[in-house]
C-alpha cells in the first residue's frame, strides 16, 4: 500500500491513546518489603486480561481497523498477593515477577522461587531440567540475597548450611536474614548460638535472644525451644 502523509498524525493518536489504557490497567506499585507481604492465601485473586483494543484510522480513500492486544502484568505487590491467594494464577505471578525482575530486586527473588518451586507448573520452565532449575534458581537466590533481600538470604543461607555443608558462610546469610526479622532465620541461627552446633561459637546469651524473638513472631518451633530450654 502507498504510503500516505495524513496517517502520519492518526498513528501517534493510536499511541497516545494505547500508552493512555495501559496507566489505566497497570495500577500503580504499592510498599512491599522481604517476605512479608500478605500471607492471607483466602485473599480474591487479582483479575488477569488481555485487553484487545481496535481502532479506525482513515484517510481519504480506505477505512482500516487496527487490533492491538494488550497483556496486563501485575505489580510486584500484585504479583505476590496473586501467588499466595488460594485460587491465584501462578502463570500470572510467574510472567509479573519475570517482567519485573529487571529493576526489581524482590521480583528477581520470586522468579528464583518459581525455578525452585514452580518448575511442573510454568510451561516454559518445563523445557528446563529440574537440576538446571535448581542451580539457577540458588544463583538467583545468592544474586538478590547479596542485594539485600531477606528470604533470598534465609534460601541462599539454608543451601549452604544444609546442601553444601558450609556452615561458616551459610550462617554469615542465616543471620543477615534474622537480623532482618525473618523469623525462621531466627530460629535457625537462636539455636545455633544456643548449642554452639556446626562450627558456631555457643553464646548462650545470643541464642536466647534470637529464640525470643522468633517466638514473639509466633514461630512455633522457637516457641518450643524457648519452653525446653526454660527461655522467657
Amino acid at each position: 500500500m502507498e504510503y500516505e502523509r495524513d496517517w502520519r498524525s492518526n498513528i501517534s493518536i493510536i499511541c497516545r491513546k494505547l500508552y493512555k489504557l495501559m496507566e489505566q490497567y497497570s495500577g500503580t506499585s504499592r510498599p512491599h518489603s522481604g517476605s512479608s507481604v500478605l500471607n492471607n492465601e483466602n485473599e480474591a485473586p487479582i483479575p488477569s486480561k488481555d485487553y484487545k483494543v481496535n481502532y479506525s484510522v482513515k484517510n481519504n480513500q480506505n477505512a482500516t481497523t487496527v487490533s492491538t492486544s494488550i497483556t496486563i502484568l501485575a505489580t510486584v505487590y500484585d504479583a505476590i498477593r496473586e501467588h499466595k491467594s488460594k485460587h491465584g494464577k501462578k502463570l500470572v505471578a510467574w510472567d509479573s515477577f519475570k517482567y519485573h525482575s529487571v529493576i526489581d530486586v524482590e521480583a528477581k527473588y520470586w522468579v528464583g522461587y518459581y525455578y525452585f518451586h514452580h518448575g511442573e507448573d510454568i510451561p516454559e520452565l518445563q523445557l528446563i531440567s529440574e537440576e538446571e532449575r535448581i542451580k539457577i534458581a540458588i544463583n538467583i537466590f545468592k544474586e538478590t540475597a547479596d542485594k539485600g533481600n531477606s528470604s533470598a538470604q534465609l534460601r541462599y543461607g539454608m543451601h549452604l548450611w544444609q546442601k553444601e555443608k558450609n556452615y561458616i558462610e551459610g550462617f554469615k546469610y542465616l543471620k543477615m536474614s534474622a537480623d532482618s526479622n525473618d523469623a525462621t532465620a531466627m530460629f535457625i541461627v537462636g539455636k545455633a548460638y544456643w548449642n554452639g552446633i556446626n562450627g558456631i561459637v555457643q553464646d548462650k546469651v545470643l541464642g536466647a535472644q534470637y529464640l525470643k524473638t522468633a517466638a514473639l513472631a509466633d514461630h512455633s518451633k522457637a516457641k518450643d525451644s524457648c519452653n525446653e530450654y526454660g527461655i522467657s
